[in-house]
């Protein structure tokens, strides 16, 4: 390190001028730290737009061109709305279904005998299922006794469930059973039988039971190796006869839960006959509410993203703030600093061109001509939705919104086409919906995000370094060492030739003492 004096000898503030002559020195060095700064804040102004587009792109647009939103089905129950449950899916023929049901899907069940043991005592402690198996096992009806051992093994359906007795109680038993098997249990504790349901219903639901080590079902748990089996649910729909192993099931694309039989209107001996069952039926419309619902809120959204980048883009630099230096900063006060930033980061992505190739492929998207077949519905004219006028920019409008109800009463079918047709494939892109077409342009704009700012197209949390302003940042970064090592040597420098200069002042001065002494002398 440089000998540094204080100017004792010539009395000049050394460390002052060495300060003022820096300050010219540094003017370079704070021009990088002003770029690098500049270039992170675009960076982060591409991260908040990369975010905001990847929301719309996998979110917003994604869902509304998906079946279940444009196709969106309305179902209307008459007759006992108890019976079921029926929920049309997007591809549920519009139309009518008859339903009766004769009876339920059952479960195969299996129950146990009491394991309990009459205490000696009647006041005595009764069975505590939350205890271990060996400190009760004076209450349990057990052959051979627990004390005999404690380890057991016993399979359901197959499942191997291990048990040790000293450690498990009837609870922890229980409880592995209903984790591992496909049978759940459960104990009642006023009659002291465990009771086994298999989680499937229909006739090929059934329970086996197997003891490995130690008889632990059949002498503890008091169960029989074998149950009964289940039932189908027997019902008819539209006039035909027919079962279902589960209560819930799918048919005409429409989800149905059966809850109940249908109202019985015959006599004992006579449950198997559907004549004697009164019908529930099941309507399917089109959805139009829940549909222009739909439309208007992916307008909001497409609005909305169009607005920030016009907006982004549109806002010109003020060159008159720059970022500001370190010395800067110690002198201004914290509330003037947020006021500086805010100027100085306007206009960082003033007519940036993945932006405006972005706008620019919106509204041509949102213009285009879908060629599906349907020579009706091919544009969003041709179902009531536009722009009022130039002035909006692109923003999108529902113009006729009878028109657009219309449309989708007459023909959902190609309104859904119309936005989210995929296409066959070829190169014009013609035949592809809009929404459809949008989502798959949208991923460019994020590809090319990626490869400028290094933002992904999966989250907003990631910054690739080997993007272009990855790299650029770096370059800088070196770019401010060199120039920090530039000026630690420049000062360096300084500090020599005062140190000399001092040192040749003092021995001036020194020879001026001994010459005057002389003299005087």
């Amino acid at each position: 390190m440089v000998m540094r004096l204080n100017g004792m000898a010539s009395g000049m503030d050394i460390d002052t001028i060495v300060k003022q002559l820096m300050t010219a020195g540094k003017v370079p060095a704070d021009k990088l730290k002003q770029q690098k700064q500049t270039v992170e804040w675009q960076r982060d102004a591409y991260k908040d737009l990369n975010k905001k587009l990847l929301d719309f792109r996998n979110n917003k647009v994604f869902n509304f061109k998906a079946d279940r939103t444009l196709g969106a089905k309305l179902t209307t129950i008459s007759g006992d709305n108890q019976v079921f449950t029926a929920t049309a899916r997007a591809d549920a023929p519009i139309g009518t279904t008859s339903i009766k049901v004769m009876s339920l899907a059952t479960s195969a069940k299996m129950t146990g005998t009491d394991i309990r043991q009459a205490p000696a005592v009647p006041t005595d402690p009764a069975f505590d299922a939350s205890k271990t198996l060996e400190d009760q096992k004076a209450l349990l009806k057990v052959t051979p006794n627990v004390g005999a051992g404690t380890d057991y093994s016993f399979k359901i359906n197959g499942t191997q469930i291990d048990v040790d007795t000293s450690v498990d109680s009837l609870n922890d038993v229980i409880s592995r059973i209903n984790k591992t098997t496909n049978v759940n249990a459960f104990y009642d504790s006023f009659t002291g039988q465990i009771g086994f349901t298999t989680k499937a219903t229909g006739t090929k639901a059934d329970i086996k039971i197997t003891d490995d080590t130690g008889g632990f079902a059949a002498n503890i748990l008091k169960m029989p190796a074998v149950s009964g089996t289940g039932q189908n649910a027997l019902l008819e729909i539209n006039g035909i006869a027919t079962e279902r192993e589960s209560n819930s099931f799918t048919v005409n694309n429409m989800d149905i839960v059966l809850k109940q039989k249908s109202v019985f209107t015959g006599v004992a001996g006579q449950e198997a006959d559907p004549t004697k069952y009164v019908a529930t039926s099941i309507g399917v419309s089109t959805d139009t509410t829940k549909i222009v619902d739909s439309i208007k809120t992916f307008i909001a959204d497409y609005n909305d993203v169009l607005k920030t980048l016009q907006d982004k883009v549109g806002e010109k630099k003020n060159r008159d703030f720059q970022p500001l230096t370190e010395e800067q900063r110690a002198d201004m006060k914290e509330d003037d600093i947020k006021l500086w930033e805010t100027k100085a980061k306007t206009g960082l992505l003033h007519n940036d061109s993945i932006f405006t190739t972005t706008i620019a492929s919106l509204r041509t998207v949102t213009s285009t001509v879908v060629n599906t077949g349907n020579a009706n519905y091919t544009t969003l004219s041709s179902i009531g939705i536009g722009s009022t006028n130039y002035l909006d920019n692109g923003k999108l409008s529902i113009l006729d919104e009878e028109k657009l109800k219309t449309a989708i009463e007459k023909d959902p079918d190609a309104v859904l086409a119309l936005f989210s047709a995929a296409g066959n494939g070829d190169a014009d892109q013609s035949d592809v919906g809009i929404v459809q077409k949008m989502y798959g342009n949208l991923k460019g704009t994020l590809e090319n995000l990626s490869s400028k700012a290094g933002t992904s197209l999966f989250s907003d949390e990631v910054l690739k370094s080997d993007s272009i302003m990855g790299k650029q940042l770096s370059k800088l970064n070196e770019q401010i060492a060199a120039w920090n090592r530039r000026l630690v040597d420049m000062e360096d420098n300084y500090y020599k030739k005062f140190t000399a200069m001092e040192t040749a002042i003092s021995k001036l001065n020194s020879q001026s003492s001994s010459l005057m002494s002389s003299i005087g002398g």
